[in-house]
């Protein structure tokens, strides 16, 4: 402030005439930085957690080699920075990285939750699961049906 009978060269964009825009400027402000930090303590939480992801999701019997995949894949073995972002806008651009595909988020049923599909040149849709007799392909007919084959069109990096 400057002295009596001046004013100063430095004001707030709401004046004094406005004080429910400055209030409600300065409440967002607030809201903002509480919901990142309290993003922050949740990410920061799960990440001290005790064990493994990767080892969790695959369980005891898996490989090495396998739990390393699944952390590559999953992104645990990025910079702490990448992974808080990931975990905060989510990974799923990531997908396409693996897949090679465009992806098409897809809603069969009004009562499912919509789920990503891989896109063929043809306009295929095609997702993978894992079944008990090993993965399938799931492929999206025209009319809607899903038709399940047995995957055995494995590509390797060599």
């Amino acid at each position: 402030m400057g002295e009596a009978g001046t004013t100063s060269c430095l004001t707030f964009p709401f004046d004094e005439e406005k004080p429910m825009a400055r209030y409600l400027v300065r409440r967002l402000g607030f809201t903002l930085l509480t919901m990142l930090l309290v993003s922050l303590a949740i990410f920061a939480i799960s990440e001290i957690a005790p064990g493994d992801m990767a080892r969790h999701i695959l369980g005891q019997f898996a490989t090495p080699e396998q739990v390393q995949l699944l952390r590559e894949q999953m992104g645990l073995n990025q910079p702490l920075y990448i992974r808080y972002l990931d975990w905060l806008v989510g990974n799923d651009w990531r997908v396409y990285t693996l897949v090679g595909k465009p992806l098409a988020l897809v809603q069969l049923d009004p009562n499912e939750d919509p789920a990503w599909w891989a896109q063929e040149a043809d306009g295929t849709l095609k997702q993978w699961r894992m079944k008990p007799d090993g993965l399938v392909e799931i492929r999206l007919t025209s009319d809607g049906k899903r038709q399940e084959t047995p995957f055995n069109g494995w590509q390797t990096d060599e």
